[in-house]
């Protein structure tokens, strides 16, 4: 998986148009060991940032999930574990359950069953590609860290929406760090 970051500015037709509010939604992706890292994002983020969240953690189906509370414990952010189709809320962070996927229709994100190819995560690649169609220009994509290549369709998908943002790749040594941490 690639370790890059896409950017994004507001005006996508589908929130002009009022099918979808118009604010940002990130979407963050990572493999098991990016937790680390996803803590200390959102220890940075602000409880009036205006902007929605969703993890997607690659995550064990024999395990219950903590991760809505590790997160909850870094901000100020509502934190919530998705189970049912939910609402995209600004100032909100939704996370992966376990044995689920997450995709976007209309405004909410919903509950998909798991889509394993040959044995690799596809999640992360699901998801950004729901998000980039969804929200075209208010749709972000952050891969925080992995090892296969789940997210990096779904990282095109979001650039297509929008050919002129911008788009960073962060030096694996730092990425090396949160993969161990």
């Amino acid at each position: 998986m690639s370790n890059d970051e896409t950017t994004a500015t507001s005006g996508s037709p589908a929130a002009q148009e009022g099918g979808n509010p118009h604010f940002l939604v990130v979407g963050i992706g990572a493999s098991a060991g990016g937790i680390t890292a996803l803590k200390e994002f959102f220890g940075h983020v602000t409880a009036d940032s205006g902007i929605a969240f969703v993890v997607i953690l690659h995550l064990s189906p024999q395990h219950e999930s903590n991760l809505a509370a590790v997160i909850q414990a870094e901000t100020k952010v509502p934190v919530t574990q998705v189970t049912q189709p939910v609402k995209l809320e600004p100032n909100h962070v939704y996370v992966i359950p376990p044995t689920k996927y997450l995709g976007i229709d209309n405004g909410h994100i919903k509950l998909v069953e798991p889509e394993r190819l040959r044995g690799g995560h596809t999640s992360i690649d699901l998801f950004f590609r729901s998000l980039g169609d969804a929200y075209q220009k208010d749709a972000v994509a952050i891969v925080l860290s992995g090892t296969g290549t789940d997210g990096t369709l779904g990282l095109r998908r979001v650039k297509e929406a929008d050919p002129g943002r911008s788009r960073v790749r962060r030096d694996a040594a730092q990425c090396d760090r949160y993969q161990t941490g």
